[in-house]
């Protein structure tokens, strides 16, 4: 498989950065207008952890090639147990979600960010 350029990458993984903050603060608007949580996890550390995600993604930007691998090698952890494994965990328990299409989103964005933290933490990308 053709690897992607390391600004593509990054690119990419802003994105997630970015729909992971926005599905978030969907959960705290709903839950502030007195809705069910979009999902189990807090929607204030789930804004606070993808921002911080975004900020170690600066890594990448700076060239820092050996400490981005390393910092993405620690969300494939984060985000694989928190992001995905800890959602598909809840399957029998989802009276802890607004919906089953938010339970299947909280996982799906999470599986996009999972795949592209193993390619940088692999190193599986072109340096530019």
């Amino acid at each position: 498989m053709k690897q992607l350029p390391l600004n593509r990458l990054l690119m990419l993984q802003m994105l997630y950065s970015f729909c992971g903050v926005m599905y978030n603060v969907g959960s705290l608007i709903a839950v502030r207008n007195g809705h069910q949580a979009w999902a189990s996890t807090d929607a204030l550390v789930g804004i606070l952890i993808m921002s911080l995600y975004g900020l170690f993604i600066s890594t990448g930007l700076l060239k820092s090639i050996k400490l981005y691998r390393v910092v993405m090698g620690v969300f494939v952890l984060l985000l694989g147990y928190g992001g995905v494994i800890s959602h598909l965990l809840n399957y029998g328990n989802m009276e802890l979600y607004q919906s089953v299409y938010t339970w299947l989103g909280a996982i799906l964005i999470n599986v996009l960010g999972l795949i592209l933290n193993f390619k940088a933490a692999l190193g599986k990308f072109k340096q530019t």
